[in-house]
């Protein structure tokens, strides 16, 4: 992927060099200075967030959490260790916040732990709820919004949240579909 980009950038540069060079050095320029300024707004944002949920980790908010999604957890992952519940519950969680940033890294931790358990069918409802999830609060997407003076950010938590709760419900319904089939066929065969 990273080669692709490569390809595309070398090629848009050589392009814009070739056929309007007078704007190549603006529109790099300008590039840069919108990124550097999107770059610090994240940053800020996920500070903000990331303090919050260290204020919470040492208050033990993060263990009630984990304690009170404990159970629907391990039946719906169908996992036996409470330390792979609990990294589970705190990336559900942190998705919900919008957290992608901090989700990210407890959702690999997670499924390298179901992996463990040879727990296959687990990881991967992991990764497709990780991947559709349910945003309560879509920091990422309102500080996005906010940095490019867009009006009312906050408009869009209703729909976001409309959208997520649609696309994860489909992306379980699928995972399920596709297992059942696959179980199906798998008796047929024998």
């Amino acid at each position: 992927m990273n080669a692709i980009f490569f390809v595309f950038c070398a090629l848009s540069l050589a392009l814009c060099l070739i056929f309007s060079p007078d704007k190549a050095l603006p529109a790099m320029l300008n590039g840069a200075n919108k990124s550097l300024a999107l770059t610090l707004t994240l940053a800020s944002v996920y500070c903000v967030w990331l303090g919050v949920f260290k204020v919470l980790e040492k208050a033990r908010l993060t263990d009630r959490l984990a304690t009170i999604f404990k159970k629907p957890v391990m039946k719906i992952f169908k996992t036996k260790s409470e330390s792979t519940a609990k990294l589970i519950s705190l990336n559900l969680t942190s998705n919900m916040l919008g957290l992608g940033g901090i989700a990210t890294p407890l959702g690999v931790s997670a499924c390298k732990q179901l992996e463990e358990e040879n727990n296959r069918m687990g990881a991967q409802l992991l990764v497709i709820v990780s991947a559709t999830s349910i945003q309560l609060l879509p920091t990422s997407v309102l500080s996005l919004i906010s940095a490019s003076a867009g009006k009312n950010p906050e408009s869009i938590i209703l729909p976001t949240l409309i959208c997520t709760i649609f696309s994860t419900t489909c992306g379980v319904f699928l995972f399920t579909l596709v297992n059942f089939i696959k179980r199906k066929r798998a008796k047929k065969s024998l």
